[in-house]
C-alpha cells in the first residue's frame, strides 16, 4: 500500500493552502490507471511474442509525425514523437519475459518493476522525440537545401491542451547527438545530337557523232549531303550529403501544487509542439485512445471504478479549497462504488477522514475507530498514516483524540513488529502528544537505533535524532515523518 498511500498524502499535505473554493473539472480519465491496467499490459506483452514483430509495436500505436523533407514533388516524414504511456513498460516487460524464457524469480522481479500497485492519479507524463535533419531534394534527386545543424540548437518543447500551454519540467535544449555522411546516386536524363556530313565528286567521258563527224568530250561534278542523328541516355552521378539527428525526452506536470488538474474529463485532445529551428510540428493525441490502450474487457469492466476515482478528485480539489461539506456530500456519493476495491477504498478513506477532520473532528475519530475494525485493521501502513494525520500541523486538527491516535498506531506497529522507524516514530509522537513522554522517548530512541542499522539515509536519520532531541526538552512539535 506504500505507493497508493503515499500518493494520498501528497494531495492531502495541500490541504492548508488556501484557495478560492470553486467545482473544479476531475482529471481526465485517460490519467486515472488501476493495477488492472498494467496486468492487462503484461499479459499482453506476453501474447504478442508468438506473432512476431517487436515489442514496439504497442508504442508505435502512439508514434506521430513531427518534421518532413521533400522528395521530389512529394514529402517523407522522418522525425517522430511516441506518448509514452504507463502501461508501456509492463507491456515491453512481460514480452521480454516470454521471449529470454525468464526464470519465475525474474518474473517476479520484473513485475515489481513493471505492474505496481501503482497510484491511481498519473500526475506526470512523457513524450519521447526524434528529430532528423535531412536535405530537400529536386525532382532528379539533386540536394536544393543542405540540412542546418544549428536547428537542433534550443529545441522548445510545449504541451498544448484546448487553448491551454503547459511547459515541461525541463526543456530539450540543445539536441546534436549524431550526424554522418551519406553518399548515393542521381539518375540524369541525358540527350545527344550527332551530326555527319558526306561529300564527293563524279567525272564521265562523253562520246558524240554527227554529220560533221565525231568526237568526245570530258566532264566533273561534286556533292555533299548531311545527316542527323538524336540519342537519348541516362547519366548517373554520385552525391553526397550530410544528415543530423537528435533525441529529446520530456515530462509534464498534469497536476499543479494545489492539485488541480491541468488536463480534464472535458478535454479531448492534446498536442505535442516540437520547435526547431523555424520549424514547429504539432503531434496530436486524441485522449479518449489512452484510456483504454489495449481495448482489454478487464479494463472496460473496471470503467465504473475509473469515473468514481474521477469523481473521487474533484472531491480533493473541494477539501483543498475548504468546501467540506460538498466534498463530504461528494465522498456519500461514490462510496459505494469505490468501496467494492481495497486499492481505491484506501484513497477514499484517507480523503474523507481528512474532511472530517478539517470539519467535524468527533466523527472524524469516530470514523478513524471503524477503519482500525475494518478489513485495514491488518494494513500497517494504512493504519500509520490514519496516526499521523492528526499529528501534523497541516492538518490543524484542534481537538485530537490521542487515545484513538495511539491504539492505531500501536497496531501499526504491532504489524510491522516494532521494526520500521517511520511507524515506530508515528507512535512515539502520538504517545508524547498524549503526555506518556519517557514511553515516547524509549521509542524513538529505537526507531533511531534500527534506522542506523538500516542504512536508511543520513537526513532522515538526523531528523529522527531532532525529534528525540524536542521531545526531551518538552517541546511539541508537528510530526515530519509522514510516508
Amino acid at each position: 500500500m506504500m505507493r497508493t498511500i503515499g500518493w494520498a498524502t501528497l494531495c492531502l499535505l495541500t490541504v492548508w493552502l488556501r484557495v478560492s473554493a470553486q467545482e473544479y473539472a476531475g482529471i481526465h480519465p485517460a490519467f486515472v490507471k488501476l493495477p488492472v491496467h498494467f496486468t492487462e499490459a503484461w499479459k499482453q506483452g506476453e501474447k504478442d511474442v508468438p506473432k512476431g514483430g517487436d515489442a514496439f509495436s504497442f508504442l508505435n500505436k502512439y508514434r506521430r509525425g513531427i518534421g518532413d523533407i521533400s522528395v521530389g514533388f512529394t514529402s517523407e516524414t522522418v522525425s517522430f514523437a511516441w506518448y509514452l504511456l504507463p502501461e508501456w513498460l509492463a507491456y515491453y516487460h512481460g514480452y521480454e519475459a516470454r521471449r529470454l524464457y525468464k526464470s519465475d524469480e525474474e518474473i517476479k522481479d520484473a513485475k515489481q518493476i513493471s505492474v505496481p500497485e501503482t497510484p491511481q492519479i498519473i500526475d506526470t507524463i512523457s513524450f519521447v522525440g526524434v528529430i532528423t535533419l535531412m536535405p530537400s531534394f529536386d525532382l532528379y534527386g539533386n540536394v536544393t537545401r543542405t540540412a542546418n545543424p544549428k536547428d537542433l540548437s534550443d529545441v522548445r518543447v510545449v504541451l498544448k491542451v484546448g487553448d491551454r500551454i503547459i511547459q515541461p519540467v525541463k526543456q530539450p535544449g540543445n539536441l546534436l547527438q549524431h550526424q554522418g555522411r551519406e553518399v548515393y546516386n542521381i539518375y540524369v536524363p541525358r540527350v545527344q545530337v550527332n551530326t555527319s556530313t558526306t561529300s564527293g565528286y563524279y567525272s564521265g567521258l562523253s562520246s558524240w557523232s554527227s554529220f560533221w563527224g565525231a568526237g568526245s568530250s570530258s566532264n566533273f561534278a561534286t556533292f555533299s549531303s548531311t545527316t542527323t542523328e538524336t540519342s537519348y541516355y541516362i547519366e548517373r552521378v554520385e552525391k553526397g550529403y550530410t544528415w543530423y539527428n537528435g533525441v529529446f525526452r520530456v515530462e509534464f506536470k498534469i497536476i499543479d501544487a494545489n492539485g488541480k488538474p491541468l488536463i480534464t474529463e472535458d478535454d479531448k485532445e492534446m498536442a505535442l509542439i516540437v520547435i526547431y529551428g523555424k520549424n514547429e510540428r504539432h503531434a496530436k493525441f486524441k485522449l479518449q485512445d489512452l484510456i483504454n490502450p489495449l481495448n482489454s474487457k478487464a479494463v472496460k469492466d473496471a470503467d465504473a471504478e475509473i469515473k468514481s476515482l474521477v469523481r473521487l478528485h474533484k472531491a480533493v480539489q473541494l477539501v483543498i479549497g475548504g468546501d467540506f461539506r460538498r466534498a463530504l456530500t461528494l465522498l456519500n456519493e461514490i462510496e459505494n462504488e469505490l468501496g467494492k476495491f481495497y486499492h481505491t477504498k484506501t484513497l477514499f478513506s484517507l480523503v474523507k477522514y481528512v474532511a472530517l477532520i478539517r470539519s467535524d473532528e468527533e466523527k472524524a475519530y469516530a470514523y478513524a475507530a471503524d477503519l482500525l475494525n475494518s478489513e485495514f485493521r491488518n494494513d500497517a501502513e494504512f493504519l500509520n498514516t490514519i496516526a499521523s494525520i492528526p499529528l501534523a500541523e497541516a492538518f490543524s486538527a484542534r481537538n485530537p483524540n490521542y487515545d484513538i491516535i495511539v491504539r492505531i498506531a500501536r497496531r501499526a506497529c504491532d504489524l510491522s513488529y516494532y521494526q520500521e522507524p517511520h511507524i515506530l516514530s508515528t507512535l512515539a509522537w502520538a504517545l508524547f502528544k498524549s503526555g506518556s513522554v519517557k514511553e515516547a522517548i524509549e521509542h524513538q530512541e529505537k526507531a533511531i537505533s534500527i534506522a542506523k542499522q538500516q542504512g536508511i539515509p543520513h537526513e532522515v536519520v538526523t531528523n529522527l535524532e531532532e525529534q528525540l532531541n524536542r521531545m526531551k526538552a518538552g517541546q511539541i512539535l508537528p510530526t515530519t515523518n509522514n510516508p
